[in-house]
């Protein structure tokens, strides 16, 4: 399954995910109108015949019918929620990754300023940027105290001060 998710982008998984709820979709809706299709034929035959054993033999197609689309129906919604579940765990993963792929951005770009001895203004907006990012993923490790030194540093050069 990783190797599959592997050959697809996100936007790829989300339109297949699309496709097949509406494919879903598109099953009940036939699966609803079989049913009107064969009520009404069932009504009109009854109407013709009017004889008992013929009603009951179409009762039971009507409910052989609707048992194979019920089973139908079972094995796409069993097949759909192991996808969506297997989809899940997967973007749990994409989701760890790119927390840490930001944690030692920040990491990174706090030595790189810390060793400067200043920040401009520009760099830490992006670093609060990428910092809300860190915490809207669950991140919650030493990187708050990094920012704060970021944020206590001053935002142009010494020389530029003086």
């Amino acid at each position: 399954m990783l190797k599959l998710l592997e050959n697809f982008t996100v936007e790829q998984t989300i339109f297949f995910l699309i496709v097949l709820a509406l494919a879903i979709k598109g099953i009940l809706d036939f699966y609803d109108w079989l049913r009107k299709k064969n009520k009404e034929k069932f009504d009109a035959d009854y109407e013709k015949i009017k004889d008992h054993d013929a009603i009951i033999a179409k009762q039971e197609d009507l409910e052989q019918h609707y048992q194979e689309l019920n089973n139908s129906y079972s094995e796409l919604s069993g097949e759909f929620l192991g996808f969506s579940s297997a989809v899940n765990e997967d973007l749990q993963v994409i989701k760890k990754s790119m927390m840490h792929d930001i944690k030692q951005w920040i990491i990174q770009q706090h030595k790189k300023h810390m060793d400067k001895g200043w920040v401009a203004i520009e760099d830490l907006n992006m670093l609060e940027y990428r910092f809300a990012d860190y915490q809207a993923l669950g991140g919650n490790s030493t990187i708050p105290a990094l920012m704060d030194e970021l944020r206590a540093l001053p935002k142009y050069p010494k020389d530029i001060l003086e």
